[in-house]
Parts: C-alpha cells; structure tokens; sequence
C-alpha cells in the first residue's frame, strides 16, 4: 500500500511546485537549439504563470514509488488527479481523498474507512513542513552536472531524456540535505512539455527511485472553477454524511468545532 503521508506530502512538493511550475510555453513553435541541453532545461523552467489557481487547472499522473527493503525492491504505484481554483483543492488517487478550502481540509482514506476533518490552515502548514522546497533553475545548475541528454523514441514524437548528478564537489557536504543521486527528466524539446520526472536517491535513502508521469494537464479548466467547497464535498445540506461515506468513521480534530 503506498504511504498515505508520503503520497499527500511528495506528490503536492513535486507535482503541484515542480512539475506544475515546468509545464508551459506550450505553444512556442521557434526553433530550439537542442544540443544545449542546459538552454532547454532553463527553457523548461522557465514560466510559472501558466498554472494559475485563479483560472483553475487539473492534472491526471502517476507515481511509481521504489522502497529499498530487507527483501530487496518494493515498487507502489499511486494514481491520482489533482484540480485546484483559487484556495479550493481536491486529490483524488488510489487510497484516499483530500479536499481542502479556505475554511476546512478533509482527508478520507477510503480502505480504512475513515474520514479527518482538520483546520485549513493548520493542514497546510503541517504538510508544508513536511515537504522539501522546489530548487530554482540556477540553483539546480549550480548544485547538479548534465550527465547526459539524449533523444528518446516514443509513439508520439522525438522526446528528450536529461540525466543530472549532484556535483562530486557538493556531494560530500550536502548529501544528507539532498540525499538525491540523480534526476531524469524526459520532455517534449519542442512543446516544451515535461513527460516524466524521476529522482533517484542514494544507496542509504529508502527510496529508491520516485517517478511521475504526467498524463494529462489542462491550464484552464472549466471543472476546475466549479468544483464545490471542502465539506459539500463529504456531507449535505443536513449536516449528514453523503451516501458513499455512510459508516465511515470520522475524526474532527479542528481547535473550534463547527
């Protein structure tokens, strides 16, 4: 079973901060120099506008999780879709649900049968202090060398595969505060659009390898804006809980009930 902790905290620091950030300039059609592999992956991070809560997006990926183990390699494979406007949130994968909005965050973990109502904002900021801050361009430049940049062949188009290593020179120093041996980003070179993006950790990390596939994204998106309040979402206009939650047991743990 994937971490409900892990899937709740990993997936919203990479997809929603790194990954979303990276997906834009789709519609640039001038020629790109490809052998520069750093121009590209600059390019690739280059617009953070495109992703904007206040128009309302969504996205469907997958996480293929790697955990080291005494048996040797455990893999977990965690699907989800993520729709955001403005402060309300829903993620919807495999194992859970969350729903969050300026007034209240609920999580429901549908094979424990269990539903937790916590503050917005003391929800946002425990899972902030969780998850690890996106690296800047020029921050992941300067800490991490190319090691290579090759073309991938897919169904769809001519993909570009970019392997990076954190510099021997930082390695010592800063491997416990980025215990990461290597990234593996594949995009589209002229959509300018990421595909996947995999870290690999090192040997002493329990992950072995954390992967995203991107399946779909939509900038602006309809849905997205009409989605209803956090508790709509669980219970009714009568305060009872909807039908497909019926039995569950629930965990208001919000400092003022309401």
């Amino acid at each position: 079973m994937v971490n409900y902790r892990y899937a709740a905290s990993g997936v919203l620091c990479i997809i929603l901060s790194v990954i979303v950030s990276t997906m834009a300039a789709q519609s640039t059609e001038a020629t790109r120099d490809e052998s520069s592999c750093v121009d590209l992956i600059r390019e690739l991070y280059s617009t953070t506008d495109r992703m904007d809560p206040e128009r309302g997006y969504s996205m469907r990926y997958a996480a293929v999780v790697r955990r080291r183990s005494r048996q040797g390699l455990r893999s977990d494979t965690l699907n989800a879709a993520i729709s955001m406007f403005r402060d309300r949130m829903s993620m919807i994968t495999d194992e859970i649900e969350i729903y969050h909005d300026a007034r209240v965050s609920i999580s429901i973990a549908r094979k424990q049968r269990q539903i937790m109502i916590t503050d917005a904002l003391a929800q946002r900021d425990g899972a902030a202090a969780q998850m690890p801050q996106p690296m800047h361009p020029d921050t992941l430049l300067r800490y991490f060398q190319v090691l290579d940049c090759q073309p991938v062949s897919s169904g769809e188009a001519e993909l570009r595969s970019v392997t990076m290593a954190l510099h021997d020179k930082f390695r010592e120093k800063y491997q416990q505060l980025l215990p990461i041996d290597s990234l593996v980003l594949v995009f589209n070179p002229v959509a300018m659009e990421l595909r996947s993006y995999t870290t690999y950790y090192a040997a002493a990390h329990r992950f072995e390898s954390v992967r995203y596939i991107i399946h779909a994204i939509n900038a602006d998106d309809r849905e997205a804006r009409n989605q209803p309040s956090a508790r709509s979402r669980v219970f009714g206009a009568d305060g009872a809980v909807r039908a497909s939650y019926k039995n569950f047991k629930i965990a208001d743990v919000r400092k003022q009930q309401h």
